[in-house]
């Protein structure tokens, strides 16, 4: 039994079919059914049912999944500590949890291991995160979603969102209660769901209840440095999560008149057996 025919085993039974993995691990479909009918035949098991054109995992499937994922992690973990390297973390998310929440977990690991380097990467869904630490492409995700199960998870915090405006914008310098038909006359940027991450059933992609207060939506965006642009510059107004205001130097406004808000709760979600260098975030 050998480590890649782990690796291609795990690619075909994370993606349910060998050419779904093949994409995936960027390997031909040809190596990773070799592989596969060499692991059954060495352990004298049936590791996958077809049905439907899909590969399902077998009772004898799943178990060696779990081990598998543990082998490989402990292979990963073995070679950083002989080679004694700093901790290299690959922290992936949607563009706001990364802007909102990536710089407290970077200064958990950092208080364990100060030499640390970090890669954030913004993904293009939670889905997308979380398929990245499944895959051992990335080491930690930080998503709205509810954690699958082969994950470890912890609850990072509470994003509450608020309506800001920018410097320059008619709206930023008022200090009184807002009704909401006012606020409704102005423009917004409003980001997707790879921007923002999943939000309240019923809500529009960014957390607006736009089927009770319809907005005059000016800008939509998939990227947080266009949304800061328009926001600083008073073209439009935003609803992102609070953190996300102070970083874009745009004040909240008290908004009367309107009873829904959107909160998100963000997790921070690890594989099973956690890279080193998370030690600090899962002890």
């Amino acid at each position: 039994m050998e480590l890649f025919e782990l690796r291609y085993f795990l690619a075909v039974a994370r993606h349910q079919g060998v050419q779904a993995g093949a994409r995936k691990i960027h390997v031909s479909a040809g190596s990773l059914s070799k592989a596969v009918a060499k692991l059954e035949d060495e352990l004298g098991v049936k590791l996958f049912t077809r049905s439907g054109g899909r590969l399902t995992l077998t009772a004898e499937g799943r178990v060696l999944e779990g081990r598998a994922a543990r082998i490989l992690s402990l292979e990963e973990s073995a070679r950083a500590e002989l080679n004694a390297s700093a901790p290299h973390l690959v922290i992936t998310g949607t563009e706001m949890h990364l802007a909102c929440f990536a710089a407290d977990v970077i200064a958990q690991v950092e208080r364990a291991h100060a030499d640390a380097t970090f890669e954030l990467v913004a993904a293009t869904s939670e889905e997308a995160a979380i398929a990245s630490v499944l895959e051992q492409r990335a080491q930690a995700a930080l998503t709205a979603a509810i954690p699958p199960e082969r994950t470890r998870s912890r609850l990072l915090g509470k994003a509450r969102f608020v309506t800001c405006a920018g410097a320059g914008h008619p709206l930023r310098a008022r200090k009184d209660m807002i009704p909401i038909e006012e606020v409704l006359e102005h423009g917004f940027v409003a980001g997707d769901e790879a921007l923002v991450g999943r939000v309240t059933a019923g809500a529009s992609a960014d957390g607006w209840r736009d089927d009770r207060f319809p907005r005059r939506i000016r800008y939509r965006t998939s990227s947080l440095d266009v949304m800061r642009r328009l926001v600083t510059s008073g073209r439009a107004l935003a609803y992102v999560p609070e953190r996300c205001a102070e970083s874009m130097n745009a004040a909240p406004l008290s908004i009367g008149g309107c009873p829904f808000h959107c909160t998100q709760r963000v997790s921070l979600v690890l594989d099973e057996e956690p890279a080193r260098g998370l030690d600090a975030l899962v002890s």
